[in-house]
């Protein structure tokens, strides 16, 4: 049963959650991911890709480029080592907001990103920045949701997704009486299908609104992390 889109976020998980929230955020992934090649020329929430163009510009000699590129990787790194960071203390405070903050200053980041495309929209210097901060973004939402659904569930790189899907195709023809096969598989292509549909809308939307055109997205993080927060606000409050 779907659930309410200001709850998916909140510290009691369950499998419905999980996976709802895992579509919203595959959504998002996707959109960030096709929609910031416009905004930097490079995909930015697969760092498989980034680490073999390292690669080849290392085989070629080209040392600035390819120590650039592999500072993409270590801000999706970095990405990922705050949101355990900020759950494992948010956990160990009861807060109700311990998955919903990440994604909060996801949104802020995201926010900022456009007002500082706006000031200064013709600096080139501002795109290795964008793009260390999608990578940082693409790494904090994938730890989140690995964190919120104990592994069970990742958003910004369809490899190890599409992997999972052929695991759970194998399994089911090889017993198709098998319903909990099937009904992984249909998750696994539902998450797939959301990051796809996501993709061709922040292509879409960003080509026509350049930087402007993350903040759907951000909004929506904002409406998946509010209510959690806010509820630890109100206790905050109530405490004093």
């Amino acid at each position: 049963m779907p659930v309410s889109i200001f709850k998916l976020a909140e510290r009691r998980r369950t499998p419905a959650k999980n996976w709802q929230l895992g579509l919203l955020l595959a959504f998002i992934a996707g959109y960030i991911n096709a929609g910031g090649f416009f905004l930097v020329g490079r995909y930015t929430s697969h760092m498989t890709g980034i680490l073999s163009a390292v690669a080849d510009d290392a085989a070629l000699g080209l040392a600035l480029p390819a120590a650039a590129l592999f500072g993409l990787i270590i801000c999706f790194i970095a990405g990922a080592a705050f949101t355990t960071l900020l759950v494992l203390q948010a956990r160990r405070r009861r807060l109700a907001s311990q998955y919903s903050l990440p994604l909060l200053i996801e949104a802020c980041l995201l926010v900022m990103i456009v007002l500082l495309s706006g000031v200064f929209s013709d600096s080139v210097a501002l795109v290795p920045f964008i793009a260390g901060m999608l990578c940082l973004l693409m790494g904090l939402q994938n730890a989140l949701i690995t964190k919120a659904s104990t592994a069970v569930v990742r958003t910004t790189h369809v490899t190890g997704l599409s992997t999972d899907l052929g695991i759970e195709i194998g399994r089911w023809l090889a017993d198709r009486a098998r319903r909990a096969d099937l009904v992984r598989m249909v998750l696994y292509l539902s998450v797939f299908i959301a990051f796809l549909v996501g993709g061709i809308c922040g292509a879409l939307i960003i080509q026509g609104w350049a930087a402007g055109g993350l903040l759907p997205v951000a909004g929506l993080l904002l409406l998946l992390g509010v209510m959690p927060a806010m509820a630890d606000f109100r206790a905050v409050l109530g405490a004093r």
